[in-house]
């Protein structure tokens, strides 16, 4: 709706809060979309609850702007002062903590700083602290995991995966590393870097004879938003001499939600010979318009919906439903998270294209990959 009327937005849940707090409590406005609250007294957590439920309730209340009924919500993060918090530094370091707690229990909601958010806090700055040596010492690694077209039983192509091998903390599993990397520009440095080492693995394997492989790589909202992205893209591209039809970029649905500048970037690299997969399609904000009007080659449905396969009755109509909506879009799709025969057994049946999965192989580096693709079609004749 334009910047006139984000502005308008957040005049008007000033004014919600304002009206919904105590004359002594103070509003301020940090910056973008976040307020601090500070509640100079309060007697107990319960009356910070009855004041956070009120907050959300004054927010959520319908709004009018560009003439049109609009609703919005609101994520709250609750740091009381004690010993361990004194100064307003760490009370806004454990709020900002709090709310992105809330904000991952799916938003609209209040959450307290408490003794286990700290030690998850600590972790987190153990992590972020060690990250940044990590990518200098290239401790973080790119994997390849196959992706197999059930159509003819050859290799269609790799996901490329992060692995991070610390020397100090050990193994971290993408879930823990990963979403820390997304909340700084970390996640701008280490998603180039896959896309570096992908085109260079992807430029061995086509002299190794692999002419249509096909190598997906994960991308981030916060690269999506970089207007450098495109160019980023381009250049790594040209230096690994590979070509654009070999990297199929995977997508989040929330990535592209209501987001002008992504869908303009996704129209800038189409124009390249790129192709792009919504990942962990239906566990997000599915939209039917999203998959017509976008430029999408290919659906990735999520291993949740794989996992119970063919036991669980829902699951199974789901993902039919998933196959025949993309059968008539034109759109192929992939299922992630394949372990076993049944599972393999059923999507066949429905008419899946390509699976991965630990049935057929885990992730691993690009040489190790190639052995095995050359083993693997041996095998299949």
């Amino acid at each position: 709706m334009g910047h006139a009327e984000g502005d308008r937005m957040l005049q008007q849940v000033a004014e919600r809060f304002v009206t919904s707090v105590r004359d002594d409590d103070i509003v301020t406005r940090v910056g973008g979309d976040e307020f601090v609250i500070v509640v100079p007294s309060v007697d107990d957590e319960e009356g910070l609850k009855v004041m956070a439920s009120k907050l959300l309730r004054s927010v959520s209340s319908p709004m009018t702007l560009a003439r049109e009924v609009v609703e919005v919500s609101a994520s709250i993060g609750i740091a009381i002062s004690s010993n361990s918090l004194s100064t307003h530094e760490e009370l806004i370091t454990a709020a900002d903590t709090a709310l992105f707690h809330a904000k991952h229990m799916g938003k609209n909601c209040y959450y307290f700083y408490d003794f286990k958010l700290a030690m998850e806090s600590g972790e987190k700055l153990r992590i972020e602290r060690n990250m940044k040596g990590a990518l200098n010492n290239q401790e973080i690694c790119v994997e390849f995991q196959p992706l197999i077209d059930l159509k003819n039983h050859r290799i269609y192509g790799a996901e490329a995966l992060c692995r991070w091998y610390s020397h100090d903390l050990g193994v971290i599993p993408p879930e823990r590393f990963i979403p820390i990397a997304e909340q700084s520009n970390m996640i701008l440095e280490l998603g180039a870097q896959v896309l570096d080492e992908s085109c260079k693995a992807l430029c061995s394997w086509i002299n190794s004879g692999y002419k249509d492989m096909v190598v997906s790589v994960n991308v981030s909202t916060r690269q999506l938003n970089d207007k450098r992205f495109p160019d980023i893209v381009r250049d790594t591209l040209i230096r690994h001499d590979v070509p654009a039809s070999g990297i199929e970029l995977e997508i989040t649905e929330t990535a592209i939600q209501n987001n002008d500048r992504v869908r303009e970037q996704l129209e800038v690299l189409g124009k390249l010979g790129l192709r792009f997969a919504i990942d962990d399609f239906g566990t997000g904000y599915s939209s039917l318009s999203r998959l017509k009007t976008l430029p999408f080659d290919r659906v990735k449905i999520d291993r949740s919906f794989v996992t119970d396969l063919p036991d669980s009755e829902s699951d199974t109509e789901i993902c039919r439903a998933i196959f025949a909506l993309c059968n008539v879009l034109k759109l192929s799709v992939t299922a992630e998270g394949v372990e076993n025969e049944r599972q393999l057994s059923i999507l066949k049946e429905m008419g899946c294209g390509c699976v991965q999965g630990f049935y057929f192989s885990r992730s691993m580096p690009a040489q190790g990959f190639l052995t095995w693709a050359n083993d693997y079609n041996a095998k299949a004749g």
